[in-house]
């Protein structure tokens, strides 16, 4: 995994995330009593979401959903990027996901 496509791997592993946190937010349908989704959600995304904000994430529609963690990976890595510089970014993205990896 090179540096220079690290903001590729990065984007779609969060793009696998978001879909299992979708298929796991329609399995609780059929136990709506579940708190699953809501704690994986959270677990997920962490303290990036004000508690108004993760209550509109967990009862947006899949594809706003999807949209709005997205937005906010986007957002974070945005600043990352105008602090650290695009190298330093994606060097600490790249350690990052070599963690999870």
């Amino acid at each position: 995994m090179n540096s220079e496509n690290i903001f590729d791997y990065s984007d779609e592993f969060l793009k696998e995330i978001s879909d299992n946190l979708i298929r796991l937010k329609i399995s609780n349908l059929s136990n709506p009593k579940s708190n699953e989704f809501n704690n994986k959600t959270k677990q997920i995304v962490g303290k990036s979401f004000e508690e108004t904000e993760f209550k509109d994430l967990i009862e947006a529609q899949d594809k706003d959903f999807r949209e709005k963690i997205s937005n906010k990976f986007q957002e974070t890595r945005n600043e990352r990027i105008k602090l650290l510089g695009e190298d330093h970014a994606k060097e600490i993205e790249k350690k990052n996901f070599s963690a999870i990896d």
